[in-house]
């Protein structure tokens, strides 16, 4: 049973490495795929049980490479991403993942159930979204998995209809960000990777 455990580990750890790598070079699309992944190795429910729960690996420290968001703050935030502007022609704007370029001196080691549950964004009507509820909206609802006719309300205004508020001003009007989930998604797929490769080279030098 664990080598059969393992096996499916090392074919889902393959498949998200892959969707990563194919996010960075551009596919957006694709973080479906990423958070499809991530609910099957950590995603806990009365009908399913997380690989990585099976395999005894949610006992390790989860690396959570995001900034506090500020409880006094009454405007927009998001702790995994950052917003890259494209100005002139063609303006653009959109958030994109720090990967390992997160917030200097903000990075933390958690316990899992803490990391999950953290809230990383909220939106202009001040709904909070934890890792969990990110990434099991965008398996669940938005075209990951099943697909959900009664997509969660905030969730919806966040990944459709730009909640965040978040404008790019140009000489031609302004133009609204799209919202955060899919940059949001690929950085806790690092985060995972990261804390993962830290628990194997912790298990090599107990050897």
């Amino acid at each position: 049973m664990a080598s059969h455990l393992e096996k499916e580990l090392s074919k889902q750890l393959t498949l998200l490495a892959l969707a990563c790598q194919a996010f960075d070079r551009g596919l957006r699309p694709i973080a479906r795929h990423i958070a499809f992944s991530l609910r099957v190795l950590l995603h806990q429910s009365v009908h399913s049980r997380a690989l990585l729960h099976e395999l005894g690996h949610l006992s390790h420290p989860f690396f959570a490479s995001g900034r506090h968001l500020n409880p006094r703050n009454l405007l927009t935030e998001c702790a995994l991403c950052f917003v890259r502007l494209k100005v002139g022609d063609g303006a653009a704007g959109g958030f994109e993942p720090f990967l390992d370029d997160g917030p200097v001196g903000q990075a933390r080691w958690l316990p899992f159930e803490e990391w999950w549950t953290e809230t990383i964004a909220k939106n202009k009507s001040g709904r909070r979204f934890t890792r969990r509820e990110l990434v099991g909206h965008l398996a669940e609802a938005d075209g990951g998995g099943q697909v959900d006719p009664l997509l969660d309300a905030a969730y919806m205004a966040v990944s459709r209809e730009k909640a965040l508020g978040w404008t790019l001003t140009t000489g031609e009007g302004s133009l609204p960000i799209g919202g955060p989930e899919v940059g949001c998604v690929r950085q806790i797929a690092h985060e995972l990777l990261e804390t993962l490769k830290a628990a194997r080279v912790a298990a090599a030098r107990n050897l």
